[in-house]
């Protein structure tokens, strides 16, 4: 059975800047904005969308709204690299996982239903795992009709695809 779990990190331009934070920066409202000649939000955290900062305002607005506000540019490298890493880190459930930038992951989990007994317990395993930067990821599954599935294949030839080979290599670096 084909059976594709769409992993969702909407967080995940935020996420890249938390190591860096300290446990009191959880509370100043942060945004992540997308530079340019007009910023824009682009994520922000609960601090911030407490003041009124909501996603697409320009950085001006939420300037007015939270003078206090700490603002980073968007770095869509470190995006990309921790992408990656969570898409190394599904091979745990899938021999087939790709990236779907921005912030997804498209992965083929239909084979590992019986290694795991069943789908509930390949999702649990998928969003309780402890590696998992960001719990809150969202878990969509997909049934992927044929004509769908030949679209994916090919999107994940096409793009950066993750595979057994590339587990390899890394398990050898």
């Amino acid at each position: 059975m084909t059976l594709w779990a769409c992993l969702l990190f909407p967080t995940l331009p935020l996420d890249v800047f938390a190591r860096a934070q300290s446990p009191d920066d959880a509370h100043r409202p942060f945004v992540v904005g997308s530079g340019g000649h007009y910023p824009r939000v682009v994520a922000a955290n609960a601090a911030a969308r407490d003041a009124g900062i909501r996603d697409d305002q320009l950085i001006a607005g939420a300037l007015a709204l939270a003078p206090d506000l700490v603002l980073r540019d968007r770095d869509a490298d470190a995006e990309s690299r921790a992408l990656a890493q969570l898409a190394t880190w599904t091979l745990t459930f899938t021999p087939m996982a790709c990236l779907a930038p921005p912030n997804a992951i498209v992965a083929e989990i239909g084979a590992s239903l019986r290694l795991f007994g069943g789908l509930p317990q390949v999702v649990m395993a998928i969003l309780l795992m402890q590696s998992m930067p960001d719990k809150r990821a969202y878990a969509r599954m997909l049934r992927v009709e044929q004509v769908a599935h030949r679209r994916l294949s090919k999107a994940c030839r096409e793009s950066k695809i993750i595979s057994q080979t590339l587990r390899a290599a890394l398990r050898e670096g």
